[in-house]
């Protein structure tokens, strides 16, 4: 798999029809993870929604969700790949 993010876009209250969407944010802490890897995981059968955690600097982590069409449970899904 490839995953390609380039920057960041506003999100306001129009979102563009088929437009696909993320958010994410940094935490710090410790992990178990490999520190120079990017891991997603797919959680979703229809592989339209990932979780996703890299390393960004000495415990400190970029994790996110993406959609690939937006809905309503983004923030819920978001604390629920988290709190994992």
């Amino acid at each position: 798999h490839f995953v390609s993010a380039t920057g960041a876009r506003g999100i306001g209250k129009h979102i563009v029809n088929g437009q696909s969407v993320g958010i994410s944010a940094q935490i710090i802490g410790q992990s178990l993870l490999d520190t120079n890897k990017f891991y997603f995981w797919y959680y979703s059968d229809s592989k339209e929604k990932y979780f996703w955690i890299f390393p960004i600097g000495k415990n400190l982590w970029n994790v996110g969700v993406w959609f690939r069409k937006p809905d309503n449970s983004m923030k819920r899904d978001f604390k629920n790949c988290v709190d994992r």
